[in-house]
């Protein structure tokens, strides 16, 4: 599975790649303890890492995302997602590399990979959590509406959280494999991304 663009090449993180693909940059905003990990998660098929990078002779990371194979890790994300297959860390970091479509792609590829479930999963649906207030109120509504035009809808309200000493809110999201897996119950309330909770 690689996905090639006319200037980026998207592939996944494989055993052989993932000390590599750490070296050069792709997990740069990850928590150290995350790192850590993902060799062996890597490994048990727990999660899967696809990779953006520039298609040329530096190879450039561009972008990458995550695929947790058993849901969110978050409680509060879980209790609205159930066990949907977790979208994650969707990141295009630099500025420059925005609005190239890269980020689209990583999450079509995403999807794509879900839905072909190569190791026979049972694909439960799939799910994510997009942080709606970052320090660039902007981005967050850019990611939206990036995923919404993917297919995903809000479920529930944002989630009030702390990290770091951060205060930030959290959109649940889920993919609807039909008109059942609809959420029903309080969704966001139009403008709250562009002015938070009233």
């Amino acid at each position: 599975m690689s996905q090639e663009q006319p200037h980026f090449l998207i592939r996944p993180m494989t055993t052989t790649s993932v000390e590599d693909d750490i070296a050069r940059g792709f997990v740069a905003e990850f928590p150290d303890q995350m790192v850590g990990a993902l060799p062996g998660q890597i490994a048990t098929g727990e999660v899967t890492m696809l990779v953006a990078e520039s298609n040329d002779e530096d190879n450039r990371p561009l972008g990458i995302v995550g695929i947790g194979w058993r849901g969110s890790q978050r409680e509060d994300i879980r209790e609205l997602t159930g066990d949907r297959v977790n979208i994650a860390f969707l990141s295009v970091p630099e500025e420059s590399d925005r609005g190239r479509g890269i980020g689209t792609a990583l999450m079509q590829e995403a999807i794509t990979t879900i839905n072909e479930d190569t190791q026979g999963r049972g694909v439960r649906g799939m799910c994510l959590a997009v942080e709606v207030n970052p320090p660039h109120p902007e981005l967050g509504n850019r990611s939206i509406r990036i995923y919404e035009r993917l297919g995903f809808v809000a479920l529930g309200e944002p989630i009030h959280t702390v990290r770091e000493g951060e205060e930030t809110w959290l959109q649940a999201m889920i993919l609807p494999r039909n008109a059942s897996d609809l959420p029903t119950g309080p969704t966001i309330q139009p403008g709250w991304f562009s002015h938070g909770p009233q």
